[in-house]
């Protein structure tokens, strides 16, 4: 039986024995949901996990913004999405961004004001540094 343990305070990742990462929550996936959110997610979750040791914004500094250490990795991933699911490049950049509004709206609903709120910094760069976004997510 795999035995498997919470990554941080991720609670959608799960560490396995040998160490191998498992996404575990995707209930916000839909047949009528937007598409790619889920990609978004589980990438943002798995990095913040994997590489930055529970850096939420420097996990979107790496694989999201221009000149990313792996912002080539998710483009590649994502273009192969883009052409399975065949979602427009504005749907795909509406996506993006509905991600973290979403969860930044979440975070400040529920949590108080002396609590990390890394979706609300992500929304502040965003909004400051659209043009430092990779050029994949607007198409």
């Amino acid at each position: 039986m795999r035995q498997f343990r919470l990554v941080n305070d991720v609670a959608d990742v799960l560490l396995e024995e040998q160490g191998c990462l498992e996404v575990i929550d995707w209930e916000s996936a839909s047949e009528k949901g937007l598409p790619c959110v889920s990609f978004f997610y589980a990438v943002n979750d798995a990095a913040t996990v994997a590489k930055t040791n529970g850096d939420r914004l420097k996990a979107f500094k790496e694989y999201f913004a221009g000149g990313g250490s792996y912002e080539c990795m998710v483009g590649q991933c994502l273009a192969h999405l883009r052409g399975v699911v065949q979602v427009l490049d504005e749907v795909v950049g509406l996506c993006f961004h509905a991600y973290w509004l979403h969860h930044a709206a979440h975070e400040y609903r529920s949590t108080g004001s002396s609590n990390p709120r890394s979706f609300l910094q992500l929304g502040q760069l965003l909004s400051l540094n659209r043009a430092n976004l990779c050029h994949w997510i607007h198409g």
